[in-house]
């Protein structure tokens, strides 16, 4: 079975769905019929573009054997963005990965948040394939040369038929290999006109999502600013518009971050259709 995947980030608009030429890749027709612009920011942010905003994992899915993709949403606690969703079909022998994202982010959330979400779970979908492809006598031309070379010191992680990485582990393979190209992604959806600084800051915030219980979080100097950024992001998609009473940061203390945050929150736009889609009942 032959399947095609290319991933990428872009901040163009989608004229066409083209998602026919990549058969590997299902999102769901219930995002489709939930809201048109919705589908088109998750189309887009997979499929769509030029660089330098792309993923890129998905270009060594060409022709790709043994996996399938789908994208789906559902209502899900509201502190669960999106999670990655592995499973083998033996009777077919298919390895099916599905993103599931949250519906009321989708609803409610800022684009940029929407976008890490979904480049973040990519690349576990791509770790996950990897793996496989791997374990299974090297199909897809994944061989130990291509773990080192896309998955550095650490890529004996994947190699072990016993025991999988830890979601720990994991994390640490995305950022240390994959941390720049989700920050692209996400900078290609911030406000354009906004002072680069600050654009920079919010995608690099951002794609810190899901990576704080890493070594490599605790070693940032920046923190707690990345902290209150991702709280501003996340502050969109709480039903009813109500803001989350986050734990004190200490350094909110600091009265330069009121400023810095009150940019923040003119800079980080609603997703368009978000004011569009009709209200739960």
């Amino acid at each position: 079975m032959v399947l095609l995947a290319i991933t990428i980030c872009s901040s163009s608009s989608i004229k066409n769905d083209r998602l026919h030429h990549y058969p590997s890749i299902r999102i769901s027709d219930s995002i489709k019929k939930y809201h048109e612009d919705i589908y088109n920011l998750i189309h887009d942010s997979i499929i769509g573009g030029k660089p330098p905003y792309r993923l890129g994992v998905y270009d060594h899915l060409a022709d790709t054997r043994q996996h399938l993709l789908y994208i789906v949403m559902e209502d899900m606690t509201i502190k669960t963005g999106a999670e990655t969703r592995p499973h083998y079909d033996p009777i077919n022998r298919l390895f099916i990965d599905t993103i599931v994202l949250n519906s009321e982010f989708l609803r409610r959330g800022c684009k940029e948040y929407i976008v890490q979400l979904i480049a973040h779970e990519s690349i576990h979908v791509f770790i996950n394939w990897s793996r496989y492809s791997f374990l299974n006598s090297h199909i897809n031309n994944v061989t130990d040369t291509f773990l080192q070379e896309h998955f550095g010191r650490n890529w004996q992680w994947l190699t072990d038929k016993g025991k999988a990485p830890t979601p720990v582990e994991e994390h640490r393979l995305m950022y240390q290999n994959f941390y720049d190209t989700i920050r692209n992604c996400i900078l290609a959806y911030t406000k354009r006109g906004t002072r680069p600084a600050l654009r920079n800051n919010i995608a690099r915030a951002l794609a810190w999502g899901g990576l704080e219980k890493t070594p490599e979080w605790k070693k940032q100097s920046e923190t707690c600013l990345f902290s209150c950024i991702d709280n501003e992001a996340k502050n969109f998609n709480f039903m009813n518009g109500s803001r989350e009473k986050f734990n004190p940061l200490p350094c909110q203390e600091d009265g330069r971050l009121d400023v810095i945050l009150e940019q923040i929150r003119e800079v980080l736009q609603i997703t368009k259709s978000a004011s569009r889609v009709p209200k739960k009942k």
